[in-house]
């Protein structure tokens, strides 16, 4: 979690952000870190009760009259609740932590055993993992400033497909856990190996098209309600899809525990769209059309791996 923080204030100190845009870097790197302490430790329902007091704020503020709370109250209140739901990750992310290392049980009592034994897994074995976090967030930046870094300060805001892909994830986990759940039917229901494969080459289309279907009305549904924002662009929406397609394929190849492909292609997707525009700007291709064709392709890349995985036998023992 320190890391996390560190990385955070490093990352966001260079831009032009007032203070509080670096607080909330902070705050959003110590509730993450926080959040996979929970996740990985199988207490999803700790982390949406840390998170159920910001929500319920969230949605109650906007439908009371702006007369009805003065101003410096709703400020405070703005400010409190984000506050609220990191502190609680924290807190329940730290006795969480104790307890499966007292009990022995879980992600943390397996280190902690591995640790007295001395068979604790190589670091390198995370390398991957971090770098596919690290192309992703690079993708993300890139189909939010991209308008930016190719038109300088006068592009249009991208801050509805940022909020998108966040929303998304909701989704995206669910639909990650309904394809594995599929796939373990399909390998029930198949007497042959080329069955298998079809009906896995299936559930996975279904829940891609699924999650996609998704991404994109939340596109919209941002677009349409960011406060002065301009109207949804028709080029950004492929750009946002393909994105959507690699990340959502990266996570369910992770989960199958298939991770040193994603990391590679998202890596090597990331990097071409940063320096794109260093020689093809300027020039007829935009920052959307570039990151569709490379998102595109990588996803291309990722979805025939997923399907070459999901096609095994060996894969669901």
């Amino acid at each position: 979690m320190p890391i996390a923080l560190a990385a955070a204030l490093a990352a966001a100190a260079p831009l032009p952000a007032p203070g509080a845009a670096l607080l909330f870097a902070a705050g959003q790197a110590v509730y993450l870190a926080a959040a996979t302490v929970l996740l990985v430790l199988g207490r999803e329902r700790l982390l949406l009760l840390a998170l159920l007091p910001l929500a319920l704020g969230a949605a109650a503020l906007p439908l009371l009259p702006p007369e009805a709370v003065p101003a410096a109250v709703q400020a405070v209140v703005r400010a409190a609740l984000p506050a609220v739901a990191v502190c609680a990750a924290v807190a329940a992310a730290a006795r969480e932590t104790v307890r499966a290392v007292r009990e022995g049980t879980g992600a943390g009592g397996a280190a902690a055993a591995g640790a007295a034994d001395g068979t604790l897994p190589a670091r390198r074995a995370s390398v991957p993992y971090g770098l596919f976090g690290l192309g992703c967030g690079v993708l993300t930046a890139l189909a939010a400033l991209g308008g930016t870094l190719w038109h300088g300060a006068g592009a249009a805001p991208a801050g509805p497909v940022v909020v998108a892909l966040s929303l998304s994830m909701g989704a995206a986990e669910w639909l990650l856990y309904r394809c594995r759940s599929l796939a373990l039917a399909a390998l029930a229901r198949s007497s042959t190996a080329a069955g298998l494969r079809w009906r896995a080459a299936g559930a996975l289309g279904l829940c891609l098209a699924g999650y996609l279907a998704a991404l994109a009305a939340l596109v919209l549904a941002t677009a349409a309600l960011w406060p002065g924002g301009p109207p949804a662009d028709p080029a950004r929406l492929p750009a946002v899809l393909a994105l959507g397609a690699v990340l959502w394929t990266g996570l369910l190849l992770q989960a199958f525990g298939a991770a040193r492909t994603p990391a590679a292609v998202t890596a090597a997707a990331a990097a071409f769209c940063a320096a794109a525009p260093l020689w093809l700007h300027p020039g007829p291709p935009g920052p959307d059309t570039v990151l569709a064709a490379v998102c595109a392709t990588a996803a291309l890349v990722l979805l025939a791996t997923a399907a070459a995985l999901l096609g095994r036998i060996t894969t669901h023992r």
